[in-house]
């Protein structure tokens, strides 16, 4: 018993002296960092089950660079999407699958640095990045002037152009047979933009996810869906009801995926730019691309896309 309390008082002491020298938290050590939104200096360098979802900077490294940081670091934190086949999806093991996965493991792998990936809803993608909860967001980002205004982006990696699923059995073909009809779109996607200039006669019913407009589509709620066509393609070849479902062929109003970081951030995005180009001039991407989306896969979709190359 003797023994037990001296160890007992000098654990505290150690644990106490920690906290007030070198930054150790007891409370992040029960489960309960991040504190007021910030991790302690343990909890900053080590494994946290919450170190992804909390801003991942101390107050000494914010006026650092990120690229510095990230390097310093060896690792890159990246927002990705949970729930959008064929691009990414997370396992209920954590880990993800997907195209945007695959390139990005393989732009990591060219930056010389780990990948740490964090998944992130649309609604959420440049929150997180303004928060620095992440380095870069990678998610069927779609570049736009209104969200250059906030955040920057690399050079385009993808193009897509937007699509509709309907209900099976209905009539609807195209955007244009969605006037005066109820069209549901995921929060904080560019379809509520395109969809609104294209057919403003539409009316637009915002959903948080997917799988409540799809949901939604099913019930009569709404007479579709609309998203980017190859996210569509994805949520209907893996739906658990797709003969409920029907996928509009026709698309429009294509768009480019970008990767999004902080504003003035250039030594990042010209590393990041230079391992997307060499993602292409290496095969990685063209592979990416032919595993996900060549013939023969369940996600075939015929491009002339190819990333913009800078000479040396």
């Amino acid at each position: 018993m003797k023994t037990f309390l001296i160890s007992l008082c000098f654990s505290l002491l150690f644990l106490t002296g920690c906290q007030s020298t070198s930054g150790y938290d007891l409370k992040a050590h029960f489960g309960e960092c991040p504190i007021n939104g910030q991790l302690c200096k343990v909890c900053e360098q080590r494994p946290h089950p919450n170190k992804s979802i909390a801003p991942i900077y101390d107050e000494t490294s914010l006026n650092e660079p990120v690229w510095e940081r990230i390097q310093r670091r060896g690792k890159v934190i990246v927002g990705v999407k949970a729930d959008t086949p064929p691009f990414s999806v997370m396992n209920e093991d954590k880990t993800f699958w997907g195209f945007e996965v695959d390139l990005m493991s393989a732009i990591a792998a060219e930056m010389e640095v780990e990948v740490e990936m964090v998944p992130v809803s649309a609604k959420q993608r440049i929150p997180y990045l303004l928060q620095n909860k992440v380095d870069l967001v990678m998610a069927t980002m779609t570049l736009t002037k209104k969200r250059e205004a906030r955040v920057d982006f690399s050079t385009p990696y993808f193009q897509v152009g937007q699509g509709l699923v309907t209900a099976n059995g209905s009539r609807i073909q195209s955007f244009q047979d969605l006037a005066g009809k109820k069209v549901a779109v995921v929060e904080g996607t560019q379809a509520f933009h395109t969809l609104g200039r294209l057919q403003p006669d539409a009316r637009l019913i915002n959903v948080s996810s997917y799988e409540e407009g799809l949901d939604k589509v099913i019930a009569g709620d709404v007479s579709a869906l609309c998203s980017d066509h190859l996210i569509l393609m994805g949520l209907f070849h893996n739906h658990k009801t797709p003969e409920k479902l029907a996928l509009v062929e026709q698309t429009f109003a294509p768009d480019s995926y970008a990767i999004a970081m902080r504003e003035n951030e250039s030594s990042l995005r010209d590393a990041v730019n230079a391992s997307i180009m060499t993602t292409w001039e290496d095969g990685t991407w063209p592979d990416a691309f032919d595993t996900w989306f060549g013939p023969g896969s369940m996600y075939f979709h015929e491009s002339d896309f190819s990333i913009q190359l800078v000479p040396e």
